[in-house]
């Protein structure tokens, strides 16, 4: 509950960062010479892939990864919010906050892209890879392009950080909180600093050795491609069958439970 309630605490001051440093590298980057073939190419469907699986099963795990669906994340912290709190409301609030923040987040990085593949002469798709080298590879470019870009890279890596810390904290708050309440429900802190230290060996030895860019694109890859769906979908599963969906609608606030049929 502590590490919820720091979270909460720390967003207030830090959250709007990141909508500030993407509203700026997007207002820059449309103004750059290629930055709209960039932005065709996002928004531009290639027919052909649509009759893919792999770019359904790809799209559904990024968005329930993006959105902690399906992780007991958002459970997690639900279950500290009041007894008559809008559930329905703020889960929309989520979800469409998430995915515009996502669209402005790509428009972006594919104007830099674009300007960068105008700038070199090579094929769009080829200025740049997927996955964090977007990071150290088409960032520095919009932020060596900004007035200050000191400053600007500073804040930029700062708004990683600010991400990153509350994405770790998020992902493990579930684990302690279970662990917490079957194993020492008296003593929360010295389990959850026993499931850190954990986690920080593991990830030392993992991702420090040779094989540490490997892992790195196992659990990039794998792990919200495969794990976040079928999580997801047994939790329907379970939910709608066993528990019972009515049933679990017949839990929400009274203001929630028009939306029963």
């Amino acid at each position: 509950r502590k590490g919820a309630s720091s979270i909460g605490k720390m967003s207030k001051f830090l959250m709007p960062l990141p909508f500030v440093i993407i509203l700026v590298f997007l207002i820059r980057g449309l103004t750059l010479s290629g930055a709209g073939d960039g932005v065709a190419a996002l928004f531009t469907p290639q027919m052909a892939l649509l009759a893919q699986p792999t770019t359904w099963t790809t799209a559904v795990s990024q968005i329930l990864f993006s959105a902690s669906a399906g992780l007991a994340t958002l459970t997690t912290y639900a279950s500290y919010s009041p007894t008559d709190a809008p559930i329905v409301r703020n889960a929309a609030i989520v979800c469409v906050t998430n995915s515009l923040f996502s669209l402005a987040a790509g428009t972006a990085v594919f104007s830099f892209v674009g300007h960068l593949a105008h700038e070199t002469g090579e094929p769009l798709m080829k200025v740049v890879t997927a996955g964090p080298a977007l990071a150290f590879e088409v960032f520095p470019v919009a932020i060596s392009m900004l007035p200050l870009p000191q400053l600007w890279s500073v804040l930029f890596f700062a708004m990683l950080l600010n991400l990153g810390l509350p994405s770790a904290v998020s992902m493990t708050s579930p684990l302690c909180l279970a662990a917490t309440e079957a194993i020492a429900p008296n003593r929360p802190t010295a389990v959850s600093a026993a499931i850190h230290l954990v986690g920080c060996l593991t990830g030392l030895i993992m991702y420090t050795s040779r094989a540490g860019p490997y892992w790195i694109h196992v659990n990039d890859h794998f792990v919200p491609l495969f794990l976040t769906i079928a999580v997801a979908l047994s939790e329907c599963v379970v939910v709608s069958f066993a528990y019972g969906a009515r049933r679990l609608v017949h839990q929400l606030p009274r203001r929630d439970q028009r939306f029963e049929s």
